[in-house]
């Protein structure tokens, strides 16, 4: 698993940073607006990650990774998805969102999480795949030495 550390840093801080974005955006929508957020909002976030992180690997290595390669990157980018999965949870919990419901609620809301982390993995995956993809069709493009 060739350079997953700084893959890994670089996905982390893209992440939190799409994340805070899209929160404030979402924000500012439902209260200028009365919009609000898709439910899709939660993949938008590791999928620009993951697919910025697979441009970087191939900017980096000159090699679009192998099929493990973006299955070993997907295990490691749940890492920082994990931390931010928890502190969301944490958040609803202390803000006193979760006090309502009853035993039921939080266990259908605890499978909705399990797909939605399943989404995420796969998610991570194939833009990882597709980031290093478009990164060696832009450097071919552009007739620079790009190697598959």
């Amino acid at each position: 698993m060739a350079g997953t550390a700084g893959v890994l840093k670089r996905y982390s801080l893209v992440l939190v940073a799409v994340t805070l974005l899209m929160a404030a955006l979402w924000y500012a929508l439902g209260r200028f607006f009365g919009i609000g957020a898709p439910l899709a909002q939660g993949l938008i976030a590791p999928m620009i990650a993951a697919l910025d992180a697979g441009q970087q690997h191939y900017r980096r290595y000159r090699a679009r990774p192998t099929t493990s390669e973006s299955w070993d990157h997907a295990v490691a980018f749940m890492v920082p998805n994990l931390i931010l999965f928890a502190l969301s949870g944490f958040i609803a919990i202390f803000s006193g969102v979760l006090l309502d419901l009853d035993g039921r609620s939080i266990l259908i809301l605890l499978v909705i999480a399990a797909i939605v982390l399943g989404l995420v993995f796969l998610a991570n995956r194939f833009f990882f795949a597709f980031g290093a993809k478009s990164a060696f069709n832009t450097m071919k493009r552009k007739g620079r030495n790009a190697r598959k």
